[in-house]
This record gives structure tokens, sequence and C-alpha cells, in this order.
């Protein structure tokens, strides 16, 4: 079976708009969704999506159509697709995803709430995220979700589900959440070889005695905190509960930090080409270094680059450099430009910046300040 999870559809906060009128975050999801259909339709797998299905409780109805389309293609196909709602996905008294119950999709199967489900032959114990005052009936009948899920189902060896690990502590730089995640307490399931859970937008695996916990982690990445982690998801074995992770093939919106270094002045040129190179179809964080906010023009960086990309994150950091501060004027009344407009058209930082690049700023940098001196 394959397992995905916290697509948060509709999530367009960090998104580019495409020629063709849509969001890339919505976009780029249903690239993802189409990849993992195409791998299912290979090998006669099921899919199970662990939660947050969509960003929010009522998505619109142009986003919710976007993801029916996916689970059309699916129930022509015949492939098999098991819904769960996160916490992304839940409300008070109720989850998104139940209005796909009604659907006549004979394929898709609605998970509503914690229970017992056969999947490619085996009892899988699936575990969704559930809506407040559901969970408060229970905590009411048993104390808490934990003694409720050992009472009925101690015994299960594989479990589905979304929510976060007790004792188990996960961040990353930018990471909001609507709500919070059920809480996972692994002796609630004392037999479990294999849990596999969304809600954790990184891929890891977490070891518990002789079990193991994995997050896929999300399909794209959905914040700044997760430009460094690989997508994909995860392909288990029913039979004998041995796991994969399968990185993703499918080219979806890049996303770039950029940093514009107005201190150390030793940088890559910010010309047209170096913006072009730099955003170029990409959602950016841009990170300004300066000695004082006068210098930064913001809205002026953002028209910038968002002639290529889509400035989504600005930072400025106020910081000063190793060396003494430099006058306007020195003691021959030589006036020395620090200016917003110069030193933002000539030094940038990438991420992928050449040494090289840098090296021959600095001499061509050099040169041009000397001859400025003579000419003065």
């Amino acid at each position: 079976m394959i397992i995905t999870a916290d697509l948060h559809l509709g999530k367009v906060s960090d998104s580019t708009r495409l020629k063709n009128g849509m969001m890339s975050q919505i976009h780029d999801t249903s690239v993802r969704l189409m990849e993992l259909s195409e791998a299912a339709a290979l090998t006669c797998e099921s899919i199970v999506v662990a939660g947050d299905i969509f960003h929010t409780v009522n998505p619109k109805t142009e986003i919710i159509k976007v993801f029916l389309d996916w689970l059309g293609i699916l129930n022509e196909s015949k492939i098999l697709v098991y819904l769960m709602a996160g916490n992304h996905d839940c409300g008070v008294d109720w989850a998104n995803i139940a209005m796909l119950s009604g659907l006549s999709l004979p394929f898709v199967k609605v998970i509503g709430s914690p229970g017992s489900v056969e999947i490619e032959g085996r009892k899988v114990l699936c575990v969704p995220h559930i809506p407040l005052k559901d969970l408060e009936a229970i905590q009411k009948d048993s104390g808490d979700l934990g003694t409720w899920l050992s009472s009925r189902f101690s015994s299960s060896e594989l479990v589905i589900g979304h929510g976060m690990i007790r004792g188990l502590e996960y961040k990353n730089d930018i990471f909001f959440e609507a709500g919070d995640a059920l809480e996972i307490d692994l002796r609630t399931f004392p037999k479990f070889k294999l849990m596999v859970l969304g809600h954790v937008h990184k891929h890891i695996a977490y070891f518990h005695k002789d079990s193991l916990v994995v997050y896929p982690g999300s399909d794209t990445i959905k914040n700044f905190g997760e430009v460094s982690d690989e997508k994909g998801y995860i392909r288990v074995d029913p039979g004998s509960l041995s796991w994969g992770f399968v990185p993703s093939v499918s080219e979806v919106t890049p996303y770039r930090d950029i940093t514009i270094d107005l201190v150390s002045k030793d940088e890559v040129v910010l010309d047209e080409a170096t913006l072009k190179s730099a955003s170029m179809g990409a959602v950016v964080k841009i990170k300004v270094l300066a000695r004082d906010r006068l210098q930064i023009d913001e809205t002026a960086l953002r028209r910038a680059f968002n002639k290529y990309g889509y400035v989504s994150r600005f930072e400025t950091v106020i910081q000063k450099s190793d060396k003494p501060d430099v006058d306007s004027e020195n003691d021959a009344g030589i006036h020395f430009d620090l200016s917003h407009d110069r030193l933002v058209t000539e030094y940038v930082t990438a991420l992928d910046g050449e040494k090289l690049d840098i090296r021959n700023l600095a001499i061509s940098m050099g040169k041009k300040i000397i001859r400025e001196v003579l000419d003065a």
C-alpha cells in the first residue's frame, strides 16, 4: 500500500500564480497526487491519505473539486483509496472529509472514526483526527483517548493515523498549526510493529523498542522550514510489514532562500540575470543583512524579485560589520555612496552562488572604488 499525508490543499499563502490562473500550491499537490495514482496503477496497490487533506475545515469549492477530480481518476482505475482526517480537517463537531462519504465513488473509503479496516488483506487500525466534540465524549467515557484505544485495539500490529507521538519533539523554522493534533501514546499499542502517521511534515523514522513509527512527511514543501526536506511517500508491504520511503520525482515549484548582504558587501551582483537565476518560477524568502533599516527599501526589493518569482517572506536582520563603521565622508572630504540603490544593485547572495563569482566581484568592486577615489 502507498501512504501519504499532509496535502494541505488550499494553503496558498506561499504560492506563485500560474498562467492558467491556478495557484502553484494547488497545482503542485495535484502533480504529486497524479504521481501517486500512476504508481498505484502500476503495482495494483491501495492509497491511504493519513490526514490534513485540506488546509482548512471549510475549503473553497474549487479546491474541493481538485481533490474530487483525483478521486474520480482513482475510482475509474479501480484503485482503492482510504481517506482519514487530520487536525486541519476537523472543527469542533465535524470533519470536512465527511462530505466525501456520500459520493458515488465505490472505491473511495472514508474513515471517520478510529477503527479496524482491512486493507490488502491486513487488518489495519486507522486513527484519524477526531473532532473536539467526539473527543470530549471519549474522554468522558474512558478518561483519555489512549485508554479508549487500548481497550478496543491493543492487539493491532499495523497502525495508520494522524498525530504526534508523546515525547517526540518536532519543529521546523516556520511551523504553523490550525489546532493541536492527537497525542499518540505508544504504550496504548503494546503489539504494534509498524505505525505510519501524518502531521509531521518531515520524513522521519522513530524507533520504539522493537517497533517503528514512520512519518512520510508532506507531499511538497509547505513552508520555508521544509526547504531542505526530501519529499515523497511511504510504501508498505501488508504481509511482511516491511516498508520503504519513495522520493517524489515530479517537478514542483521550488522554494529559495536569498540573502542580500549590505554589511560585508562582497557578494554576487544583483543584476537582471542574477534576479532571474535566483528567483525564476520560485517562491522566495529574502533576508537582508543591514546596518540599519534606513538602507532597506522592501517594496523595491519585492518588486524586483516578483518579476521572476514570488516573495512570500521578507526578513531584515540588523547586524554590525566586523570592521569599524565607515563614515559617509572621510578626512579628505570624499563621499562614499552607501545608499540602498547602489548596494542593492550590486550585492546579493543566492543559495547556489559560486565562489568564483564572489572573487571576481570583489576584484571588480575593488577596482571600481579605486577609480572613484582617483577621479574624485
